[in-house]
């Protein structure tokens, strides 16, 4: 009988220690694993920075279709909307990042862009951010969403 008590909280101890993965809400992106995928056009978060008060997260925003130009703002000019899990907001900061904010431009197949903007530095204990970017921002009607976790600007310790 001890045994076998032993066994399930072994077996229970195991559980708690390795939570199952989280599922994402239906159309977000896990940042790390895929570009968002929006008829023609793809965008990436390639970069979170955590420094001074603020996340930098840059993006690029590129087609594989060498038919398609996509009119493109850029996202300094634009309504974020960033929030981690515990439902905390993080505001746009207006800060220059590498000179003056670039002009709408467009996005082909040999031409992509690379853009970037400051958030507030989310808390030490996020897990993740969900970032929602306005879909006209590409010419498309449904907002791109991302979830970039936490690991994207701090490597897990091994």
């Amino acid at each position: 009988m001890r045994a076998l008590l032993a066994v399930c909280l072994s077996v229970l101890a195991s559980i708690a220690a390795d939570p199952p993965p989280k599922e994402l809400p239906e159309g977000r992106v896990l940042a790390t694993k895929e570009p968002f995928v929006s008829g023609k056009v793809k965008l990436a978060v390639t970069s979170v920075k955590v420094d001074d008060g603020m996340a930098i997260i840059s993006m690029k925003v590129y087609t594989d279709d060498d038919t398609a130009k996509i009119d493109y703002a850029t996202m300094r000019q634009v309504g974020i909307r960033a929030t981690d899990n515990f439902g905390n907001g993080y505001r746009k900061l207006k800060v220059l990042l590498g000179g003056a904010i670039p002009p709408a431009n467009s996005v082909s197949k040999d031409k992509p862009v690379t853009d970037e903007f400051a958030i507030e530095r989310p808390i030490k204990t996020v897990e993740f951010l969900d970032l929602d970017l306005p879909g006209p921002l590409v010419g498309q009607k449904d907002d791109i969403r991302f979830r970039i976790p936490r690991e994207m600007w701090e490597p897990k310790k091994k």
